[in-house]
């Protein structure tokens, strides 16, 4: 990784620690950022699963999302036929809500910084020692990048802005422990279609988020429609509208005195659904992208909260291999 990504990454902490300073003390019952990393799937509209009690109860919210993930993709090998992904990604999200009156205002704004990486003698050791499958990986040297589609890209690592995201809430129901939102949104291609990194279409979608929060229990159920407006800026791959969908449950306390007495909470996750490119004849962009995760929120001794959590592959040809997410909401 040369100088400058080092520094960037650096930079992008630091500001995220110092803005953290100041904020007040989020939401240990919201649901996990996860997010579809596959770069195929990131060229369309996705989702980062939301939570109608808070979008009905808050204000103003800022969050900033670190996304990490080891990405190993092809429709072939050892000689890959037309598609081949080989990287680390990773992706700074910076999500603002606002609202006016009882409709929420949503703009996410993601940078890409995509790499050869450093996790994959880690992860071919761990599915050596556990037997697991390792889909191909011996076929190619560990930490060398690779995005290619024949006929369309050849890209080479460096800093991408992502589809910028912008969306609405607007709460029908609310209550002390429920609520159920009615979500819209739309993609904006500012992602580069050379590079591989965008589709070039507008896209929109509409959806449902269902939140209910007790003492210490929460679930989160959401479903998105999502539908492209034009054709693929790629010939060749067919685009189609798909649908997604996310189920959360999680559980918050306390830290055991006289250890803390932080709050945190543990969450579950499930996130998946259609892929936008049935169709196409290749099992990469074909599959339906499934993911689950696993991950813990925590207030520290600054009232600020963080999140940490991790991401695995339900479906292994049309997602990431495993990701890693931290971050902090304030406001």
């Amino acid at each position: 990784m040369s100088g400058k990504r080092i520094v960037g990454i650096v930079l992008l902490w630091l500001g995220l620690w110092v803005s953290a300073g100041a904020a007040e003390a989020g939401d240990m019952a919201a649901p996990l950022p996860m997010l579809q990393m596959n770069p195929l799937m990131l060229r369309y509209m996705g989702f980062t699963a939301s939570d109608a009690l808070q979008d009905a109860d808050r204000r103003h919210r800022v969050s900033i999302q670190e996304h990490y993930a080891n990405i190993f993709l092809a429709d072939q090998l050892p000689v890959p036929d037309r598609y081949m992904v080989d990287m680390e990604l990773s992706v700074t999200d910076v999500a603002l809500r606002a609202s006016v009156g009882r409709l929420g205002l949503h703009l996410d704004l993601p940078l890409l910084l995509p790499t050869g990486g450093w996790m994959d003698g880690l992860i071919n050791g761990f599915h050596k020692t556990f037997h697991f499958p390792n889909a191909d990986r011996q076929y190619r040297p560990n930490n060398r990048y690779a995005y290619t589609l024949t006929g369309a890209w050849n890209s080479h690592p460096q800093w991408e802005i992502g589809n910028i995201s912008a969306g609405l809430s607007y709460p029908v129901l609310h209550s002390e422990h429920n609520a159920l939102a009615l979500l819209g949104g739309g993609k904006i291609p500012t992602a580069s279609r050379q590079r591989g990194w965008g589709s070039g279409t507008w896209d929109a979608g509409i959806g449902l988020v269902d939140s209910f929060r007790s003492r210490a229990w929460f679930t989160h159920v959401e479903g998105w429609y999502f539908r492209p407006f034009g054709s693929d800026y790629v010939p060749f791959l067919k685009n189609r509208p798909y649908a997604r969908v996310s189920a959360a449950i999680g559980w918050q306390g306390r830290f055991f005195r006289p250890v803390s007495d932080r709050r945190f909470s543990f969450i579950v996750q499930a996130q998946g659904g259609m892929s936008p490119y049935r169709g196409n004849g290749m099992l990469v962009t074909d599959q339906n992208p499934w993911l689950v995760a696993a991950g813990l929120r925590w207030q520290d001794s600054h009232a600020r909260d963080w999140l940490f959590s991790i991401t695995e592959n339900i479906t292994q040809h049309s997602t990431q291999d495993i990701s890693f997410d931290i971050g902090c909401a304030f406001g």
